[in-house]
């Protein structure tokens, strides 16, 4: 479990690099854009469209980074309240509702890039394909869904084991 835990923080973070690159090129973008407005009197074209698909890189490549750093929001207002193993009893059927809803998101990402990537679906302006953005948020959501399974697990394993149990309840 360590091991894939781990293994899971390595993909994570090289995933939020690209994030980070995505996050400076939008930082660049606006300066050049706000500079050319100021000195040639009119922008960039297709600035918005390259923020857009920017952000939505920077958007996904941020799940799975976030969940191994136990970095999103829980509301754990009613599990921590229940007596005993029941709290991870509670939190394990949680994790599952959502490491499933994310597979099922994933799934659907990638089928929503192959139907964009059939019909040719493109921006309108500068005329970028839709599907590798589609792609690319169905790998981000399906690592994320990844993790998510591996803190399910660990959920489960929380009843049974101190250790796990421990370690879950910390991130609370």
């Amino acid at each position: 479990m360590k091991f894939l835990t781990t293994f899971m923080k390595k993909i994570s973070f090289g995933i939020g690099i690209l994030g980070l690159i995505s996050l400076a090129v939008m930082m660049f973008l606006t300066t050049a854009d706000v500079v050319a407005r100021f000195v040639l009197g009119k922008g960039l074209v297709g600035t918005i469209e390259i923020m857009s698909f920017s952000f939505s890189v920077l958007l996904f490549s941020g799940l799975a980074y976030c969940q191994t750093r136990h970095g999103h929001i829980h509301i754990t207002l009613i599990a921590t309240k229940l007596p005993g193993k029941w709290k991870y009893v509670v939190w394990s059927i949680a994790s599952l509702i959502s490491a499933t809803t994310g597979f099922l998101v994933t799934v659907a990402s990638f089928m929503q890039a192959g139907i964009a990537r059939q019909i040719a679906e493109h921006s309108m302006l500068l005329w970028i394909p839709y599907y590798p953005f589609y792609y690319f948020g169905a790998v981000c959501f399906g690592a994320f869904s990844i993790c998510l399974l591996l803190d399910c697990v660990k959920s489960f394993l929380a009843i049974f084991k101190p250790k796990y149990a421990e370690e879950v309840s910390s991130t609370w």
